[in-house]
């Protein structure tokens, strides 16, 4: 198990089989698992406010085709974003709730930049605000490659290059 401190919360990180006996029964649980589910292998995302019981657990798929899970915390907000194929799911951990959740995204990574988060995926490159609202959506043919400068997100194709803004998605002036 790992235990990460962030801003007000703590989160715990594991095997469920390991985790399982750190939940309470007033611990919100979000299964989000593809069958099969296997309790050895998949990995559990405790959270809680220092020295509080946890009050949100999200279950995961240890890894599903070579897409490994990913998460991040935003601690200014109390929001949890959570990617593992093929579903992402944003909470919010005070409440604690489920923003966001979509199916059928096979997940890459989450990447804040400023007070933007960027959700990457195979076919797909998103932008979320750090309360977990979806500014933007960009569909994307794979395989691709991007980089942030400057408030810009290039896109990198085999056949064109691209320019959005980050906080709108809109095509940048070049």
């Amino acid at each position: 198990m790992i235990n990460v401190s962030i801003g007000d919360y703590r989160l715990t990180v594991g095997r469920r089989c390991d985790v399982a006996g750190r939940v309470s029964e007033s611990t919100v649980v979000e299964d989000l698992r593809e069958r099969p589910v296997d309790n050895e292998t998949d990995v559990a995302v405790l959270i809680a406010g220092h020295d509080q019981p946890a009050h949100l657990e999200v279950i995961l798929n240890n890894s599903i085709h070579g897409f490994e899970p990913g998460i991040l915390l935003i601690p200014e907000t109390g929001t949890l974003f959570v990617g593992a194929s093929p579903t992402i799911a944003v909470y919010d951990v005070a409440t604690p709730r489920r923003l966001v959740h979509d199916n059928d995204i096979w997940f890459y990574d989450w990447a804040r930049h400023g007070d933007i988060v960027l959700m990457s995926s195979e076919m797909e490159l998103a932008g979320f605000s750090l309360d977990g609202d979806r500014l933007w959506t960009e569909y994307i043919d794979p395989p691709w490659s991007m980089r942030v400068e400057n408030d810009v997100v290039e896109i990198r194709r085999p056949t064109a290059t691209s320019r959005l803004l980050l906080k709108t998605g809109q095509p940048a002036a070049d």
